[in-house]
Protein backbone atom coordinates (compact mmCIF):
# COMPACT_ATOMS: atom_id res chain seq x y z
CA UNK A 1 0.00 0.00 0.00
CA UNK A 2 1.33 3.45 -0.92
CA UNK A 3 2.36 5.84 1.82
CA UNK A 4 -0.31 8.39 0.85
CA UNK A 5 -2.97 5.70 1.16
CA UNK A 6 -1.74 4.71 4.60
CA UNK A 7 -1.76 8.31 5.79
CA UNK A 8 -5.40 8.73 4.76
CA UNK A 9 -6.67 5.84 6.86
CA UNK A 10 -8.35 6.77 10.15
CA UNK A 11 -7.43 3.95 12.52
CA UNK A 12 -9.83 5.28 15.13
CA UNK A 13 -12.91 4.88 12.92
CA UNK A 14 -14.68 1.51 12.46
CA UNK A 15 -14.86 0.20 8.90
CA UNK A 16 -18.27 0.66 7.25
CA UNK A 17 -20.21 -2.30 5.81
CA UNK A 18 -23.28 -2.41 3.56
CA UNK A 19 -25.67 -1.85 6.49
CA UNK A 20 -23.75 1.27 7.58
CA UNK A 21 -23.57 2.67 4.06
CA UNK A 22 -27.24 1.98 3.33
CA UNK A 23 -28.53 3.68 6.49
CA UNK A 24 -26.09 6.58 6.04
CA UNK A 25 -27.20 7.16 2.43
CA UNK A 26 -30.88 7.10 3.44
CA UNK A 27 -30.41 9.54 6.34
CA UNK A 28 -28.27 11.96 4.33
CA UNK A 29 -30.31 12.00 1.12
CA UNK A 30 -33.95 11.68 2.23
CA UNK A 31 -35.45 14.80 3.91
CA UNK A 32 -37.08 14.39 7.32
CA UNK A 33 -40.60 14.84 5.91
CA UNK A 34 -39.79 12.24 3.28
CA UNK A 35 -38.57 9.84 5.98
CA UNK A 36 -41.86 10.27 7.84
CA UNK A 37 -43.84 9.62 4.66
CA UNK A 38 -41.80 6.55 3.76
CA UNK A 39 -42.30 5.26 7.29
CA UNK A 40 -45.96 4.53 6.46
CA UNK A 41 -44.98 2.05 3.75
CA UNK A 42 -43.54 -1.50 3.89
CA UNK A 43 -40.12 -0.23 2.65
CA UNK A 44 -40.20 2.33 5.48
CA UNK A 45 -40.74 -0.41 8.04
CA UNK A 46 -37.77 -2.28 6.60
CA UNK A 47 -35.65 0.86 6.88
CA UNK A 48 -36.71 1.31 10.52
CA UNK A 49 -35.67 -2.26 11.23
CA UNK A 50 -32.33 -1.70 9.46
CA UNK A 51 -31.66 1.45 11.50
CA UNK A 52 -32.53 -0.34 14.74
CA UNK A 53 -30.09 -3.13 13.80
CA UNK A 54 -27.31 -0.74 12.78
CA UNK A 55 -27.45 1.49 15.88
CA UNK A 56 -27.97 -1.49 18.18
CA UNK A 57 -24.88 -3.13 16.74
CA UNK A 58 -22.94 0.15 17.06
CA UNK A 59 -23.99 0.44 20.72
CA UNK A 60 -22.84 -3.13 21.41
CA UNK A 61 -19.49 -2.40 19.76
CA UNK A 62 -19.06 0.88 21.65
CA UNK A 63 -19.77 -0.67 25.04
CA UNK A 64 -17.35 -3.50 24.25
CA UNK A 65 -14.61 -0.96 23.48
CA UNK A 66 -15.37 1.12 26.56
CA UNK A 67 -16.94 4.00 24.61
CA UNK A 68 -19.66 4.67 27.14
CA UNK A 69 -20.86 8.02 25.79
CA UNK A 70 -21.40 6.93 22.20
CA UNK A 71 -22.72 3.55 23.39
CA UNK A 72 -25.54 5.21 25.32
CA UNK A 73 -26.30 7.56 22.41
CA UNK A 74 -26.49 4.69 19.89
CA UNK A 75 -28.70 2.72 22.28
CA UNK A 76 -31.11 5.64 22.35
CA UNK A 77 -31.20 5.92 18.55
CA UNK A 78 -31.71 2.15 18.20
CA UNK A 79 -34.67 2.35 20.56
CA UNK A 80 -36.17 5.27 18.63
CA UNK A 81 -35.71 3.39 15.36
CA UNK A 82 -37.62 0.47 16.82
CA UNK A 83 -40.39 2.86 17.89
CA UNK A 84 -40.49 4.01 14.27
CA UNK A 85 -42.08 0.66 13.44
CA UNK A 86 -45.28 2.13 14.97
CA UNK A 87 -46.93 4.03 12.08
CA UNK A 88 -47.03 7.87 12.14
CA UNK A 89 -46.46 8.44 15.86
CA UNK A 90 -43.40 6.24 15.92
CA UNK A 91 -41.89 7.92 12.88
CA UNK A 92 -42.48 11.40 14.30
CA UNK A 93 -40.77 10.44 17.54
CA UNK A 94 -37.94 8.70 15.73
CA UNK A 95 -36.97 11.47 13.33
CA UNK A 96 -37.10 14.29 15.86
CA UNK A 97 -35.57 12.26 18.71
CA UNK A 98 -32.75 10.86 16.61
CA UNK A 99 -31.81 14.33 15.44
CA UNK A 100 -31.86 15.60 19.03
CA UNK A 101 -29.65 12.75 20.28
CA UNK A 102 -27.09 13.30 17.52
CA UNK A 103 -26.96 17.04 18.15
CA UNK A 104 -26.81 16.74 21.92
CA UNK A 105 -25.04 13.52 22.77
CA UNK A 106 -22.93 12.58 19.77
CA UNK A 107 -21.05 15.84 19.33
CA UNK A 108 -17.33 15.75 20.15
CA UNK A 109 -17.69 17.82 23.37
CA UNK A 110 -20.53 15.64 24.64
CA UNK A 111 -18.69 12.40 23.87
CA UNK A 112 -15.50 13.75 25.44
CA UNK A 113 -17.34 14.67 28.64
CA UNK A 114 -19.08 11.28 28.84
CA UNK A 115 -15.77 9.48 28.37
CA UNK A 116 -14.04 11.61 31.00
CA UNK A 117 -16.88 10.97 33.45
CA UNK A 118 -16.44 7.24 32.91
CA UNK A 119 -12.66 7.53 33.38
CA UNK A 120 -13.28 9.37 36.64
CA UNK A 121 -15.50 6.51 37.87
CA UNK A 122 -12.70 4.02 37.21
CA UNK A 123 -10.09 6.12 39.01
CA UNK A 124 -12.37 6.72 42.02
CA UNK A 125 -13.64 3.14 42.29
CA UNK A 126 -12.64 1.89 45.78
CA UNK A 127 -13.19 -1.74 44.73
CA UNK A 128 -10.34 -1.61 42.20
CA UNK A 129 -6.66 -1.80 43.12
CA UNK A 130 -4.05 0.27 41.20
CA UNK A 131 -3.20 -2.60 38.84
CA UNK A 132 -6.87 -3.13 37.92
CA UNK A 133 -7.38 0.60 37.43
CA UNK A 134 -4.26 0.80 35.29
CA UNK A 135 -5.53 -1.98 33.02
CA UNK A 136 -8.91 -0.29 32.52
CA UNK A 137 -7.39 3.14 31.94
CA UNK A 138 -5.15 1.93 29.12
CA UNK A 139 -6.81 2.51 25.73
CA UNK A 140 -9.75 4.19 27.44
CA UNK A 141 -11.60 6.42 24.94
CA UNK A 142 -10.88 9.56 26.98
CA UNK A 143 -7.15 8.81 26.88
CA UNK A 144 -7.15 7.73 23.21
CA UNK A 145 -9.00 10.90 22.24
CA UNK A 146 -6.62 13.15 24.21
CA UNK A 147 -3.47 11.39 23.01
CA UNK A 148 -4.58 11.70 19.39
CA UNK A 149 -5.14 15.43 19.91
CA UNK A 150 -1.74 15.70 21.57
CA UNK A 151 -0.02 13.80 18.75
CA UNK A 152 -1.53 16.17 16.17
CA UNK A 153 0.19 19.20 17.78
CA UNK A 154 3.57 20.00 16.15
CA UNK A 155 6.67 20.46 18.30
CA UNK A 156 7.70 24.08 18.80
CA UNK A 157 11.35 23.22 18.05
CA UNK A 158 10.19 22.40 14.52
CA UNK A 159 8.85 25.90 13.93
CA UNK A 160 10.47 27.45 10.81
CA UNK A 161 12.22 30.24 12.71
CA UNK A 162 12.98 28.40 15.94
CA UNK A 163 16.35 29.46 17.36
CA UNK A 164 16.59 32.58 15.22
CA UNK A 165 17.34 35.99 16.69
CA UNK A 166 13.79 37.10 15.89
CA UNK A 167 12.32 34.05 17.64
CA UNK A 168 14.43 34.56 20.77
CA UNK A 169 13.51 38.24 20.99
CA UNK A 170 9.78 37.90 20.27
CA UNK A 171 8.88 34.57 21.90
CA UNK A 172 5.71 34.92 23.98
CA UNK A 173 5.46 33.66 27.57
CA UNK A 174 2.63 33.67 30.09
CA UNK A 175 3.91 33.31 33.64
CA UNK A 176 1.78 33.91 36.73
CA UNK A 177 -0.77 35.79 34.66
CA UNK A 178 1.86 38.07 33.09
CA UNK A 179 2.51 38.19 29.35
CA UNK A 180 6.21 38.51 28.58
CA UNK A 181 8.16 38.80 25.36
CA UNK A 182 11.57 37.39 24.60
CA UNK A 183 13.71 34.65 26.12
CA UNK A 184 15.56 37.07 28.38
CA UNK A 185 12.38 38.15 30.17
CA UNK A 186 10.92 34.64 30.12
CA UNK A 187 13.98 32.96 31.66
CA UNK A 188 14.34 35.66 34.32
CA UNK A 189 10.69 35.24 35.31
CA UNK A 190 10.98 31.43 35.32
CA UNK A 191 13.99 31.82 37.60
CA UNK A 192 12.01 34.01 40.01
CA UNK A 193 9.21 31.46 39.93
CA UNK A 194 11.67 28.71 40.81
CA UNK A 195 12.88 30.74 43.78
CA UNK A 196 9.32 31.09 45.14
CA UNK A 197 7.72 27.85 43.95
CA UNK A 198 8.22 25.73 47.07
CA UNK A 199 6.82 28.39 49.41
CA UNK A 200 3.80 29.08 47.20
CA UNK A 201 2.90 25.40 46.74
CA UNK A 202 3.23 24.81 50.49
CA UNK A 203 1.10 27.90 51.24
CA UNK A 204 3.98 29.59 53.09
CA UNK A 205 4.88 33.26 53.08
CA UNK A 206 7.80 33.89 50.73
CA UNK A 207 10.73 35.26 52.81
CA UNK A 208 12.03 38.65 51.69
CA UNK A 209 15.55 37.35 51.15
CA UNK A 210 14.42 34.75 48.60
CA UNK A 211 14.52 37.31 45.77
CA UNK A 212 17.15 39.59 47.32
CA UNK A 213 20.14 39.35 45.00
CA UNK A 214 22.42 41.28 47.34
CA UNK A 215 22.33 38.51 49.96
CA UNK A 216 24.90 35.84 49.17
CA UNK A 217 24.88 32.17 50.09
CA UNK A 218 27.50 31.81 52.80
CA UNK A 219 27.41 28.03 53.31
CA UNK A 220 28.33 25.09 51.13
CA UNK A 221 26.36 24.86 47.93
CA UNK A 222 23.80 22.03 47.89
CA UNK A 223 22.13 20.49 44.85
CA UNK A 224 19.47 17.78 45.12
CA UNK A 225 18.50 15.75 42.07
CA UNK A 226 15.06 14.27 42.77
CA UNK A 227 14.19 11.44 40.36
CA UNK A 228 11.06 9.36 39.97
CA UNK A 229 8.41 8.37 37.40
CA UNK A 230 5.75 10.83 36.18
CA UNK A 231 3.18 11.64 38.90
CA UNK A 232 5.31 9.95 41.57
CA UNK A 233 4.81 12.90 43.91
CA UNK A 234 8.22 14.47 43.42
CA UNK A 235 6.92 17.94 44.31
CA UNK A 236 5.81 16.69 47.75
CA UNK A 237 9.48 15.92 48.39
CA UNK A 238 11.14 18.66 46.34
CA UNK A 239 9.24 21.55 47.94
CA UNK A 240 10.23 20.86 51.59
CA UNK A 241 13.82 20.22 50.50
CA UNK A 242 13.87 23.53 48.64
CA UNK A 243 12.56 25.36 51.73
CA UNK A 244 15.16 23.66 53.93
CA UNK A 245 18.03 24.82 51.72
CA UNK A 246 16.44 28.05 50.40
CA UNK A 247 16.96 26.47 47.00
CA UNK A 248 15.80 27.29 43.50
CA UNK A 249 13.59 24.61 41.96
CA UNK A 250 14.42 24.08 38.28
CA UNK A 251 11.57 22.07 36.79
CA UNK A 252 10.98 21.71 33.02
CA UNK A 253 7.27 21.30 33.77
CA UNK A 254 7.16 24.91 34.97
CA UNK A 255 8.72 26.04 31.70
CA UNK A 256 6.10 24.07 29.76
CA UNK A 257 3.28 25.94 31.50
CA UNK A 258 4.74 29.27 30.37
CA UNK A 259 4.46 28.48 26.65
CA UNK A 260 1.19 29.16 24.78
CA UNK A 261 1.40 25.85 22.88
CA UNK A 262 1.12 23.98 26.20
CA UNK A 263 -2.62 24.69 25.85
CA UNK A 264 -3.52 23.80 29.40
CA UNK A 265 -1.65 20.48 29.31
CA UNK A 266 -2.63 18.81 26.06
CA UNK A 267 0.43 20.33 24.38
CA UNK A 268 2.97 18.81 26.75
CA UNK A 269 4.71 16.95 23.93
CA UNK A 270 4.65 20.00 21.66
CA UNK A 271 6.68 22.09 24.12
CA UNK A 272 8.83 19.29 25.57
CA UNK A 273 11.99 20.10 23.62
CA UNK A 274 11.78 23.85 24.16
CA UNK A 275 11.04 23.45 27.88
CA UNK A 276 14.31 21.55 28.31
CA UNK A 277 16.22 24.41 26.68
CA UNK A 278 14.50 26.92 28.94
CA UNK A 279 15.06 24.92 32.14
CA UNK A 280 18.75 24.47 31.28
CA UNK A 281 19.01 28.25 30.92
CA UNK A 282 17.29 28.75 34.29
CA UNK A 283 19.64 26.22 35.90
CA UNK A 284 22.72 27.95 34.46
CA UNK A 285 21.45 31.27 35.75
CA UNK A 286 20.84 29.85 39.23
CA UNK A 287 24.33 28.29 39.29
CA UNK A 288 25.89 31.60 38.26
CA UNK A 289 24.04 33.34 41.08
CA UNK A 290 25.26 30.77 43.58
CA UNK A 291 21.84 29.30 44.46
CA UNK A 292 21.25 25.99 46.11
CA UNK A 293 19.27 23.79 43.70
CA UNK A 294 16.50 21.20 43.63
CA UNK A 295 16.17 19.49 40.25
CA UNK A 296 13.07 17.25 39.76
CA UNK A 297 13.66 14.77 36.93
CA UNK A 298 12.32 11.44 35.75
CA UNK A 299 15.83 10.00 35.73
CA UNK A 300 15.18 7.40 33.09
CA UNK A 301 18.70 7.56 31.63
CA UNK A 302 21.68 6.77 33.85
CA UNK A 303 24.20 8.61 31.68
CA UNK A 304 22.28 11.91 31.77
CA UNK A 305 21.97 11.90 35.56
CA UNK A 306 25.64 10.93 35.94
CA UNK A 307 26.64 13.83 33.69
CA UNK A 308 24.39 16.19 35.67
CA UNK A 309 25.98 15.16 38.97
CA UNK A 310 29.51 15.67 37.64
CA UNK A 311 28.59 19.06 36.16
CA UNK A 312 27.18 20.28 39.47
CA UNK A 313 30.15 18.97 41.42
CA UNK A 314 32.42 20.75 38.97
CA UNK A 315 30.60 23.98 39.92
CA UNK A 316 31.31 23.45 43.60
CA UNK A 317 28.10 21.69 44.65
CA UNK A 318 27.60 18.88 47.13
CA UNK A 319 25.11 16.70 45.21
CA UNK A 320 22.49 14.44 46.80
CA UNK A 321 20.49 11.96 44.73
CA UNK A 322 16.92 11.28 45.89
CA UNK A 323 14.57 8.59 44.57
CA UNK A 324 10.82 8.99 45.06
CA UNK A 325 9.74 5.36 45.18
CA UNK A 326 6.18 4.37 44.26
CA UNK A 327 4.24 1.45 42.82
CA UNK A 328 4.28 1.95 39.02
CA UNK A 329 0.56 1.24 38.62
CA UNK A 330 -0.31 3.76 41.32
CA UNK A 331 1.86 6.38 39.61
CA UNK A 332 0.08 5.62 36.32
CA UNK A 333 -3.34 6.06 37.95
CA UNK A 334 -2.23 9.34 39.57
CA UNK A 335 -0.88 10.52 36.22
CA UNK A 336 -4.28 10.11 34.58
CA UNK A 337 -6.14 11.51 37.56
CA UNK A 338 -3.97 14.62 37.17
CA UNK A 339 -5.01 14.73 33.51
CA UNK A 340 -8.67 14.87 34.55
CA UNK A 341 -7.99 17.44 37.26
CA UNK A 342 -5.48 19.73 35.55
CA UNK A 343 -5.58 18.81 31.87
CA UNK A 344 -1.91 17.85 31.86
CA UNK A 345 -1.45 14.74 29.71
CA UNK A 346 1.52 12.38 29.49
CA UNK A 347 1.52 9.83 26.69
CA UNK A 348 0.91 6.30 27.97
CA UNK A 349 3.72 4.85 25.86
CA UNK A 350 6.15 7.44 27.23
CA UNK A 351 5.13 6.63 30.80
CA UNK A 352 5.57 2.92 30.13
CA UNK A 353 9.03 3.56 28.68
CA UNK A 354 10.14 5.02 32.03
CA UNK A 355 8.61 2.19 34.08
CA UNK A 356 11.15 1.03 36.66
CA UNK A 357 14.00 3.05 35.14
CA UNK A 358 14.40 5.75 37.85
CA UNK A 359 15.11 3.02 40.42
CA UNK A 360 17.63 1.42 38.05
CA UNK A 361 19.33 4.81 37.70
CA UNK A 362 19.40 5.35 41.46
CA UNK A 363 20.81 1.90 42.21
CA UNK A 364 23.45 2.13 39.48
CA UNK A 365 24.72 5.54 40.56
CA UNK A 366 24.66 4.55 44.22
CA UNK A 367 26.76 1.51 43.34
CA UNK A 368 29.23 3.83 41.58
CA UNK A 369 29.28 6.16 44.60
CA UNK A 370 29.28 9.21 42.36
CA UNK A 371 26.89 11.40 44.40
CA UNK A 372 27.67 12.87 47.83
CA UNK A 373 24.53 11.50 49.45
CA UNK A 374 21.60 9.21 48.69
CA UNK A 375 18.01 9.19 49.81
CA UNK A 376 15.12 6.88 48.97
CA UNK A 377 11.63 7.73 50.15
CA UNK A 378 8.23 6.15 49.51
CA UNK A 379 5.57 8.48 48.06
CA UNK A 380 2.66 6.03 48.04
CA UNK A 381 0.85 7.99 50.75
CA UNK A 382 -0.89 11.26 49.93
CA UNK A 383 0.31 14.84 50.45
CA UNK A 384 0.84 15.57 54.14
CA UNK A 385 0.70 11.89 55.14
CA UNK A 386 3.75 10.18 56.71
CA UNK A 387 6.37 8.85 54.29
CA UNK A 388 8.56 5.79 54.67
CA UNK A 389 12.27 6.52 54.33
CA UNK A 390 14.20 3.53 53.04
CA UNK A 391 17.57 5.23 52.91
CA UNK A 392 19.16 8.54 53.90
CA UNK A 393 22.95 8.64 53.93
CA UNK A 394 23.29 12.40 54.41
CA UNK A 395 20.37 13.53 56.61
CA UNK A 396 18.57 14.69 53.49
CA UNK A 397 15.04 14.45 54.94
CA UNK A 398 15.85 15.80 58.38
CA UNK A 399 14.74 19.29 59.35
CA UNK A 400 12.12 19.41 56.63
CA UNK A 401 8.33 19.61 56.62
CA UNK A 402 8.13 16.05 55.28
CA UNK A 403 6.23 13.90 57.73
CA UNK A 404 8.12 10.67 58.20
CA UNK A 405 6.71 7.31 59.17
CA UNK A 406 7.96 7.84 62.74
CA UNK A 407 5.27 10.59 62.89
CA UNK A 408 7.90 13.27 63.44
CA UNK A 409 7.21 16.59 61.78
CA UNK A 410 10.39 18.50 61.08
CA UNK A 411 10.54 22.26 60.69
CA UNK A 412 12.28 23.93 57.76
CA UNK A 413 15.56 25.78 58.08
CA UNK A 414 15.93 28.94 56.02
CA UNK A 415 19.34 29.72 54.60
CA UNK A 416 20.49 32.96 53.04
CA UNK A 417 19.88 33.77 49.42
CA UNK A 418 22.33 33.51 46.55
CA UNK A 419 24.17 36.27 44.82
CA UNK A 420 23.49 38.00 41.54
CA UNK A 421 25.25 38.41 38.23
CA UNK A 422 24.10 39.77 34.90
CA UNK A 423 22.68 37.46 32.30
CA UNK A 424 22.11 37.63 28.58
CA UNK A 425 20.95 35.32 25.81
CA UNK A 426 21.93 35.08 22.16
CA UNK A 427 20.61 33.06 19.28
CA UNK A 428 22.46 30.24 17.65
CA UNK A 429 22.08 28.34 14.39
CA UNK A 430 18.84 26.52 13.80
CA UNK A 431 20.30 23.05 14.00
CA UNK A 432 22.09 24.02 17.19
CA UNK A 433 18.91 25.40 18.67
CA UNK A 434 19.61 28.18 21.13
CA UNK A 435 22.91 29.15 22.70
CA UNK A 436 22.63 30.41 26.26
CA UNK A 437 25.40 32.71 27.48
CA UNK A 438 25.86 33.58 31.15
CA UNK A 439 28.14 36.53 31.90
Amino acid sequence: MARSEVDNINIFAPQEDLLDMGVKAYEENVPLLGQIGVGLTPPGLAIDAAEAAKYGRDAFRDFGQGNIGSGLANTGIAALSAIGLVPVVGDLLKTGGKSLIKRTFMSDPALAKADKDDLRKIIDDPKLNPEQKSQQIRNHPAIVRAEKEMADMPSTVDLPNFGSKEFVETRQFNIAGKTLQGYEQGIEELYKGGRKLAYEEMNLAVPINVLNRSVKNQGEKIAIINIGPPAAGKSAIANPLAVKHNATIVDPDEAKKALPEFAGGIGGNAVHGESKILSEAVKDLAIKRGDNLVLPKVGGEVDKIRTQIKELQGNGYKVNLVLTDIDPDLAFVRMNERFLRKGRLINTDAADAYRGKPEITYNKLKEEGIADGYGKIDTTTGIGEPKQVYEDTAGIFQDTAIRLRQNRNYGGAIRKDAGYSEYRIESGPKDGLIEILVD
